[in-house]
């Protein structure tokens, strides 16, 4: 006999499926205001390690002995909780849903009763939600005036531009400065070669042209 996450392979298919996902189960403010909450403290520490630990089909499968090593409180609690939780609520006169009864016996251990309506409670608050952030995402968008995208993005292109002018301008006032500073450099050294050859120019035809005279003439 094959055994799939630690039942036999003859579970139902969706059971067995079920297993291979962890699970959870949210629990609603309400419950603090329901006649569960009344109970013994070992009851309601019963039912909800039951809650936190059934399967995605609602049930719980374990053992008391099993049950109450999860939920700390003894085999003998456990079973004294499943009395309670299976019967049907004497605290309130008003009908309700399965007589008031919490879990109910199942082949392959003890079915949570109210989780399917919970689950769609659930669903319906997630709905909801959804609804609320998709009214919030069309406000945004209708707040936003026609072409202001457009717009913002032509004015980016635009600073973008400006910018680019700006820096082609510090460019070509550089390479002015430069320019201009090479030229004086070459004035300047124009200017010293014709000094120098206007100096040589002067002093060779008197050195030339003076007469030596003998001492005492």
């Amino acid at each position: 006999m094959r055994i799939i996450f630690g039942y036999e392979n003859s579970r139902k298919r969706h059971n067995r499926y079920a297993l291979m996902y962890k699970n959870w189960t949210p629990i609603w403010s309400d419950i603090v205001w329901s006649s569960l909450w009344d109970e013994e403290d070992a009851v309601m520490k019963v039912f909800l390690t039951m809650l936190a630990l059934k399967d995605a089909d609602d049930v719980y499968r374990g053992s008391a002995y099993q049950l109450g090593q999860q939920s700390r409180k003894g085999e003998g609690v456990v079973l004294e909780a499943w009395k309670v939780l299976s019967s049907p609520d004497s605290k309130r006169k008003e009908e309700q849903e399965h007589e008031g009864r919490r879990i109910q016996a199942h082949p392959e251990g003890w079915l949570i009763l109210n989780a399917p309506k919970y689950r769609q409670k659930m669903r319906e608050e997630a709905a909801r939600a959804r609804n609320r952030r998709a009214q919030a995402a069309w406000r945004a968008r209708k707040k936003t005036p026609p072409g202001a995208v457009e717009q913002a993005v032509a004015k980016l292109e635009r600073e973008g531009k400006e910018v680019e002018a700006r820096r082609a301008e510090e460019i070509e006032e550089r390479r002015l400065e430069i320019e201009s500073a090479r030229k004086l450099r070459e004035r300047e050294g124009r200017a010293s070669e014709l000094t120098e050859e206007a100096q040589g120019q002067v002093g060779g035809p008197a050195e030339v042209g003076r007469v030596t005279r003998p001492y005492g003439d």
